[in-house]
């Protein structure tokens, strides 16, 4: 949901109270891919955690956005997901336990627009994805191979926007 263009517009969103699910800042991926690399073999959950509903979530956004009013304009779906509750958050206690860390969702939206106030944001998105083929050709050279997928959220299906495979 563009919670700008809601506020803008006028317009109202509903966001499901039954519904769990992280919002992880990418530059805390770019931060601890490296660690990723010393990982030992295995299946890990890479991204925030969430402790609070998609409609808490978006009042959380929407404030730290500094969007007027967001109560008046986000209003809580309690039907969506009410039959069975829907949780995608991620449980990340493997890679805590080799020292990953990352921020709770509110957390790392809140990060995230401090990361997008710094001036030099063009340059570290080119700086990032030099880095992630760095590493992934790296870890190629290791004799060891990695998968990168990068995700984002479409109109109702998460899609895989794409796969680097060393």
């Amino acid at each position: 949901a563009n919670l700008q263009k809601a506020s803008r517009e006028g317009k109202t969103l509903q966001a499901a109270i039954h519904e769990f699910r992280g919002v992880t800042n990418v530059w805390e991926v770019v931060r601890n891919i490296d660690k990723a690399l010393s990982l030992p073999g295995g299946i890990y959950n890479f991204g925030s955690g969430n402790n609070v509903n998609s409609y808490e979530l978006f009042l959380a956004a929407a404030t730290l956005m500094k969007l007027r009013k967001p109560s008046e304009w986000i209003l809580p779906d309690a039907d969506r997901f009410s039959d069975q509750e829907r949780n995608l958050t991620m449980n990340c206690a493997s890679i805590e336990a080799h020292g990953i860390h990352f921020n709770d969702s509110i957390e790392g939206i809140r990060e995230a627009f401090k990361d997008l106030s710094a001036p030099s944001d063009r340059h570290r998105r080119r700086t990032a994805l030099k880095l992630v083929k760095l590493l992934v050709e790296i870890k190629s050279w290791r004799g060891k191979s990695v998968i990168v997928i990068i995700s984002a959220r479409g109109s109702r299906d998460d899609r895989v926007w794409g796969q680097l495979r060393a």
